[in-house]
């Protein structure tokens, strides 16, 4: 793997990864301390790729931006790639304050409205029961029962209506096509782009620097195989994508050489 940029930027700060192309983190409150915020020249404004999350700390970081150096100018769209806190948290708040379209994969819009309903105490308790099930200490399971309720501090609302993203679709972003591809696993239908003039891929969270994304079989959907999911959207990036691109993932680092062969191994079981 190759890294064009040796550190990150400062939470809130830029960096331009091509003409019209600027990276920034934004904070989380966890122990993978920040997301990768991309925007993307939009004519005469910004899309924005992922939001990141709903909290005091990161609408701060946000205005900051928007009163520096996206003074003036404005969101065309909000692209969000999945549905997790840290990737749409601040969709809506992003889409009303610009009245710009929220872009994203059925999957990603329908779950966040789903989870945004809340739970009750049938469900807590089932959700508590299933990860007993699988081995998790008392306290384990109960704090992992009752996240959709830390799901809805988490999350703004959505705007009433999106525009779907699907598999194979092309999206025209100022003076760049983007092919949409999908990845399962880590969030069913999460979103990526591929330029395949520019050789540039917005990953998301289904390729990371040095680390793999969070996968785990859910309590509402207890016989599912999202390890299997996984690896079966390497393979389609395997197919899809070729090993020079430039990788701008969810978190950490962009990178080159993702490595397709030891995708296919990894799919193949090598």
């Amino acid at each position: 793997m190759r890294f064009p940029f040796e550190t990150m930027p400062d939470f809130g700060e830029t960096v331009e990864v091509q003409d019209g192309i600027l990276w920034t983190r934004i904070p989380l409150p966890y122990r993978l301390d920040h997301v990768n915020i991309f925007l993307i020249r939009d004519h005469d404004g910004w899309a924005v790729i992922d939001t990141g999350i709903r909290t005091d700390q990161a609408i701060v970081v946000w205005e900051e931006l928007l009163a520096g150096l996206l003074k003036g100018d404005r969101v065309t769209r909000v692209i969000v790639t999945h549905y997790h806190p840290d990737h749409i948290g601040l969709a809506g708040w992003l889409c009303d304050r610009f009245d710009a379209p929220l872009l994203t994969s059925f999957s990603s819009y329908m779950g966040c409205q789903v989870i945004s309903l809340g739970s009750n105490e049938d469900v807590t308790r089932y959700n508590f029961d299933f990860y007993r099930s699988h081995g998790m200490t008392e306290e384990g399971a109960g704090i992992v029962a009752i996240q959709g309720n830390d799901y809805l501090r988490r999350v703004g609302e959505l705007p009433l209506s999106y525009l779907r993203l699907v598999l194979f679709d092309v999206l025209e972003i100022g003076n760049r096509s983007f092919r949409v591809l999908t990845g399962d696993g880590h969030a069913p239908e999460q979103v990526m782009l591929y330029c395949e003039q520019e050789k540039l891929l917005f990953a998301a969270d289904q390729v990371l620097e040095k680390i793999s994304p969070n996968v785990s079989v859910f309590a509402g959907d207890p016989n599912g195989d999202p390890l299997g999911h996984f690896l079966r959207s390497l393979r389609l990036l395997g197919s899809e994508v070729p090993n020079d691109v430039l990788v701008l993932p969810g978190h950490r680092r962009p990178f080159y050489g993702y490595c397709q062969t030891d995708v296919n191994q990894a799919v193949n079981g090598q």
